[in-house]
């Protein structure tokens, strides 16, 4: 037996090492690929962010913890790890899973999108009313290339700092959109500033110290 079929919470992450959790990704791709050859579905897109996805889940509490996906096209791995694995071959059939995130489906889907650009905006106001009931839990955005040439993501990076002093915004750069991006910001104005500025992350997990509990409250240990 693998070990995604040890996997039935999130919180099974953390027993897995580094190692153990390379071989987990490849399990998880060999899962998507299996199951959209025959449903179909946004398989490119869930393809590239399954060590993303372990991570964060691996890091962070859900569902107190909030993950705002822009679009949710590709959410797929965030499904097969929160206790949907034995449903996925049912995405996106009548009856099945939803080839979004669905509030109604899962306590661990906090926000339903289906179109890009909203999730910048959506995490700010979650950020917000946090901040407001004086509550801990980490709210996550994990937006795309092209959710920066949406009005309403220009909207939230102008307020955040004025909003909120704790906010975490994943940009998973793949230099995409529906199709190959075009036009000024994708080139120069986003991607190029990002890039040099962060620089960009290996393909596969590596050995780290453990988070600072006092500099990231809430967020788990590995």
């Amino acid at each position: 037996m693998g070990y995604l079929e040890s996997i039935t919470t999130p919180r099974d992450l953390r027993d897995l090492t580094a190692d153990q959790l390379d071989v987990l990704a490849s399990e998880v791709r060999d899962r998507l690929v299996s199951v959209c050859s025959r449903t179909g579905g946004h398989l490119g897109p869930n393809l590239g962010v399954v060590e993303l996805t372990v991570a964060l889940h691996r890091v962070f509490r859900t569902p107190k913890d909030k993950f705002v996906w822009d679009v949710s096209h590709q959410v797929y791995v965030h499904k097969i790890l929160t206790g949907r694995k034995d449903r996925f071959h049912t995405i996106r059939t009548t009856g099945g899973l939803n080839g979004f995130a669905l509030r109604t489906e899962s306590e661990h889907d906090c926000y339903g999108a289906g179109h890009a650009g909203t999730a910048l905006s959506a995490a700010l106001g979650m950020c917000a009313a946090r901040d407001m009931r004086a509550s801990d839990e980490h709210v996550v955005a994990i937006f795309g290339d092209a959710a920066l040439t949406n009005g309403v993501s220009f909207e939230a990076l102008n307020n955040i700092a004025h909003t909120t002093k704790r906010f975490i915004g994943i940009l998973n750069d793949n230099e995409w959109s529906i199709a190959k991006n075009v036009g000024y910001s994708s080139e120069f104005a986003f991607a190029h500033a990002f890039k040099r500025q962060y620089g960009s992350s290996p393909g596969r997990f590596r050995h780290s110290p453990p988070p600072d509990p006092a500099s990231t409250p809430g967020a788990e240990q590995p």
